[in-house]
C-alpha cells in the first residue's frame, strides 16, 4: 500500500515537472512568435495599403468601388476584400 502511494507521488511529481517545463516552452514559443510577427506585420500592412490604393483606383475607373484591408486580431492575420459594382451601394466585405 505504501509502495503504491510512493509510486503515485513520484509520478505526480514527474508529471508536475513536465507540465511546468511544457508551460515554459509554450511561453517562450509565444514570445518568439510575437517577435517574428512584429517584424513582418508592418511591411505586410504597407503592401496591402498599396494594393488597396491601386485596386480602388482601378474600380473607380469602372464607376465601382473596391478596397483591400488587413486586420490583425490575436491570430491569424486576416486580409479582406471589399467591393461594390454600384456607386449607390455599400461596399460588400469578405
Amino acid at each position: 500500500m505504501i509502495s503504491d502511494f510512493e509510486q503515485r507521488r513520484q509520478r505526480i511529481e514527474r508529471l508536475t515537472a513536465d507540465v511546468s517545463r511544457l508551460e515554459e516552452q509554450l511561453a517562450n514559443h509565444r514570445d518568439e512568435t510575437a517577435i517574428v510577427k512584429e517584424r513582418w506585420i508592418e511591411p505586410v500592412k504597407q503592401l496591402i495599403g498599396r494594393i488597396s490604393r491601386n485596386f480602388s483606383q482601378y474600380f473607380a475607373a469602372m464607376k465601382c468601388a473596391g478596397e483591400v484591408d488587413v486586420s490583425v486580431p490575436d491570430n491569424p492575420v486576416c486580409i479582406g476584400l471589399g467591393l461594390t459594382f454600384s456607386p449607390n451601394r455599400e461596399i460588400f466585405r469578405r
